[in-house]
């Protein structure tokens, strides 16, 4: 009869403890591999989306930007066999980069794979211009308009206010600064997002130039630390460049437009931030 000789306690030990090493340089590898493998395939869909949403933009002739790429990510053109879905379950939307040639520039960007300074304030952005658009457009007797002016009445009480009623609403509500960010704070979870610079907590948030019998309508974003209308600032987000400016001397953005906005910068001799890695925002906004 042979003898069997099995493997002793220690040497168990041993090849497991072996195994737990390898594992701890090799778990994070595979890992980084699956991350990397995401980004790339999330990289060449925003390539095919932005060619595509080009593309639909010449051959529909269109000019507005937001509500097209919607179409354009729902496949309703055929563009793809199905439609593009970031494999980190990121969102895909658009940012204006600036001009070229005397024509509008739009990049597709993702929530999870591009630069995160510009994810939340384009989302705010975004997501009040959807609002007016849909509340301004929308036949008052439908469904969805009594939805909005539901979510509208319950964010003004909320806030300690008194709504308008519902046949005031869409007149007064799109030329009413604090109304909309009454709204919008409201569906947000009731606070706006962060951002931490210099071990100073801001809140970012939208002022609509919307007070004036001239006013412009632009909405600016902006980070202060005080949220809750305040409109002083040293940071104001450039959603056409896609950065952040800041300043020594800060100033009010109320009653300003846009174009205002940039020549009081210039005068205080406010500058792009040139040290955005050290910009964390955060934040949980609800898209459109």
């Amino acid at each position: 009869m042979k003898n069997r000789k099995g493997f002793t306690l220690i040497e168990l030990i041993v090849v497991i403890a072996i195994l737990g090493i390898l594992a701890l340089f090799l778990v994070p590898s595979f890992m980084g591999y699956a991350k990397d493998a995401k980004q790339s395939v999330c990289e060449s869909n925003m390539t095919s989306i932005q060619r595509a949403y080009h593309f639909q933009m010449a051959k529909q002739e269109k000019d507005e930007e937001r509500d097209f790429l919607d179409k354009v990510m729902n496949n309703e053109f055929d563009d793809f066999s199905t439609a593009p879905k970031c494999p980190s379950g990121g969102i895909y939307y658009i940012i204006n980069t600036g001009e070229e040639a005397g024509q509008s520039v739009f990049q597709v960007v993702c929530s999870e794979h591009s630069n995160v300074l510009g994810k939340i304030p384009t989302q705010i952005l975004n997501q009040m211009i959807h609002f007016n658009q849909n509340v301004r457009d929308m036949d008052v007797t439908s469904d969805e308009f009594k939805k909005y002016y539901e979510l509208y009445k319950e964010s003004v009480e909320k806030a300690g206010g008194t709504a308008k009623n519902i046949g005031m609403f869409q007149s007064y509500v799109l030329n009413n600064n604090d109304e909309l960010r009454n709204y919008l704070q409201y569906i947000n979870g009731g606070s706006w997002p962060t951002l931490q610079v210099n071990g100073q907590t801001l809140y970012v948030q939208p002022y609509i130039d919307s007070h004036r019998s001239n006013s412009s309508g632009d909405i600016i974003i902006y980070a202060s630390p005080n949220g809750n209308g305040n409109w002083n600032t040293n940071y104001i987000y450039d959603s056409n460049t896609g950065k952040w400016w800041t300043g020594k001397k800060s100033f009010s953005v109320s009653d300003k437009s846009f174009d205002q906005v940039k020549e009081k910068m210039q005068e205080y001799g406010w500058s792009e931030v040139s040290n955005p890695q050290d910009m964390v925002i955060t934040g949980q906004i609800v898209m459109p």
